[in-house]
This record gives structure tokens, sequence and C-alpha cells, in this order.
């Protein structure tokens, strides 16, 4: 095994195990979270202005804020697909207008 890295040149990730999975262990998890906590502060930033520019009353939007905020992603998945895309009053707006 070590000529065939050696041939490669890598004998000295083969001799001073620099090169294995180990080695860099701590600064993969660090960019993982970093990634994962970047996903989470974008979709909920994206949520919070989409909540604060609907019209769904005090109560409602401190508590759809609350779920974005404290469930990471899921909350702003829910938030998402979860609540009907209109309001009641823009689809009473939309009845009138068909009338």
């Amino acid at each position: 095994m070590n000529v065939l890295l050696a041939e490669a040149g890598l004998s000295e990730c083969a001799r001073d195990a620099a090169c294995s999975a180990d080695f860099n262990r701590p600064f993969y998890i660090a960019f993982a979270m970093l990634v994962l906590f970047s996903v989470w502060f974008t979709l909920s930033m994206f949520a919070t202005v989409d909540v604060i520019s609907r019209h769904i009353g005090f109560r409602r939007s401190v508590m759809w804020l609350g779920v974005v905020w404290i469930i990471p992603i899921v909350g702003a998945a829910a938030w998402r697909f979860g609540p009907s895309r209109r309001t009641l009053g823009e689809s009473r707006n939309n009845v009138a207008e068909m009338d």
C-alpha cells in the first residue's frame, strides 16, 4: 500500500496521517454549522418580512414570528406552505371585484 502511495506522491500523507479524513474534522463541522445557520437565518428573514407585510393581525403575526425564529428551517417552511396565501380581507375584495 505504501508503494502505491509513494508512486502517487502521497507518501507524506501515508506516513504522517495528515491527509486522513479526521485531519480537519473540526473545520468541516464548523463549516457545516455555518452553512446550516446561514440557511436558517436567510429563510427566517424572508419569512419575517413576509409575515410583517401581510395584514393578519398582531397576535397571529407574533405567533408566526415566534414559530419562524424558534423552530429552525421548519418554522419558515411552515409559514411558507402553512397558511393560505390570501387573508380573509383579500379574498373578500376578490369576490367583490368579480360581481
